[in-house]
């Protein structure tokens, strides 16, 4: 008879908690953020008649070098590794 594994929902689904936070900041840096520094001067003319000037979006995430990337690739490569070592490890010890 197997034991029964009870681990709680944080340490059994943080993994894809970061792969899914990493998604929406490069979505909300790159895609939404521009999009909406595009959209807003013509907004200001359309409702309020003001004439402002377009400033292109600066992506905040590749400030310093691109760090927040490098730092979620690390995370999220190491933790893809040791998933796939306990995996391979479950499998060896269910044999």
């Amino acid at each position: 008879m197997r034991k029964q594994n009870h681990e709680s929902w944080l340490k059994s689904y943080w993994r894809p908690l970061m792969g899914y936070l990493y998604m929406i900041i490069c979505f909300v840096d790159f895609v939404l953020f521009p999009a909406v520094t595009m959209i807003m001067p013509v907004f200001y003319k359309l409702i309020a008649g003001l004439s402002i000037d377009y400033s292109a979006w600066e992506s905040l995430t590749l400030q310093n070098g691109g760090m927040v990337h490098l730092a979620f690739g690390a995370i999220l490569g190491i933790a893809a590794w040791t998933r796939g070592q306990e995996k391979i490890s479950k499998i060896d010890a269910d044999k």
